[in-house]
């Protein structure tokens, strides 16, 4: 599946023309005009030069992009926004790892968001069923616990 492929072109977006002005986007975001591969490419070669400034760049591109993705798969605004922040992080430390040979840069950072997004979601129900796993056996615990209780009041019961 191509990780661009539910995601509208950046030439017709739904954002206002660039008139100067910065519209709002999810989490507080800016608007910013759609940037060519080829200026892409070179913020993620400065990247690898660990060029801050080249990463704000790319943020700034990219992160209305990431962040739709992350929250359409995740469902979860804040769980979006720290996988957001997760996927930039991995950009500055993988940035090497970049090869436009291969692929655009928009399909490597969305194909990075769309991995730390499923992962976010495989960590979440793995901690959900790790939750009931504890429940279950804390009831199970808490039944036997009732059970020998109720078996010693009958015995004393008895006994009296």
């Amino acid at each position: 599946m191509d990780p661009e492929s539910d995601l509208a072109d950046d030439s017709q977006s739904d954002a206002p023309a660039d008139d100067g002005l910065e519209a709002a986007t999810p989490a507080g975001m800016r608007y910013v005009a759609p940037v060519a591969d080829a200026e892409l490419v070179s913020w993620i070669e400065q990247v690898c030069a660990q060029d801050e400034r080249a990463l704000a760049a790319l943020y700034d591109a990219l992160v209305g992009k990431v962040y739709g993705l992350v929250r359409r798969i995740t469902g979860q605004q804040q769980l979006a926004e720290e996988v957001t922040e997760d996927v930039f992080w991995q950009i500055w430390r993988q940035a090497p790892r970049f090869d436009a040979s291969r692929g655009s840069p928009r399909a490597w950072v969305m194909t990075m968001a769309r991995s730390r997004a499923l992962d976010a979601l495989r960590r979440q129900v793995e901690s959900q069923l790790e939750l009931k796993r504890n429940i279950d056996e804390l009831a199970a615990a808490l039944g036997e616990r009732d059970r020998a209780e109720a078996s010693q009041a009958a015995l004393v019961t008895e006994l009296r």
